[in-house]
């Protein structure tokens, strides 16, 4: 429901206060893509019942909303490692979606975790907590609280209803 208006707010972040004109020119020539791809993040959240807010700042923190692959092999905006959470699709020879996966992975963990910064921290650090994985939880659970509290004030009660939600049981 709010997820575009979350996108664009955490868009802003892309811009870090004095950016070049080359850097804003540089990274606002893939703006669009960004945008669609995080919009995609929260509606996947949005089917799977994972906070948008969460799931926004989670691909924000990986990957600032692109298609990337980091140095240890994980891929896409949520930075997934697939060989974990695309087996289903793999046995099917299906093309897995990196976004859905994600999602569906965070929403794994912090079901099965006593609090959604531990399931954070398990999200990018795999069973164990480490000290990097905790530093990775405080700095997602940092800018979901940025965007809850803009969304707030933009849409009051309207949007501390859609905070309610968490991740169905199975």
């Amino acid at each position: 429901m709010f997820g575009n208006l979350l996108c664009i707010l955490a868009l802003t972040w892309v811009f870090p206060p004095n950016s070049s004109a080359s850097y804003v020119e540089k990274i606002g020539a893939s703006y669009s893509e960004r945008l669609a791809i995080c919009t995609e993040i929260a509606t996947s959240a949005d089917l799977h019942g994972v906070s948008q807010s969460l799931a926004v700042a989670v691909g924000f923190t990986e990957s600032k909303f692109t298609y990337s692959t980091s140095g240890a092999g994980a891929v896409g905006p949520l930075q997934v490692i697939r060989k974990y959470v695309c087996r289903t699709d793999q046995k099917n020879g299906a093309e897995c979606d990196l976004i859905d996966a994600g999602v569906q992975a965070l929403r794994y963990w912090v079901k099965r975790s006593s609090t959604v910064a531990r399931g954070l921290c398990r999200y990018n650090a795999g069973n164990t907590c480490t000290t990097t994985g905790r530093k990775y939880a405080r700095g997602v659970l940092s800018r979901q609280r940025v965007l809850d509290a803009q969304m707030r004030l933009l849409f009051g009660q309207a949007y501390k209803e859609t905070e309610k939600r968490k991740a169905p049981r199975d």
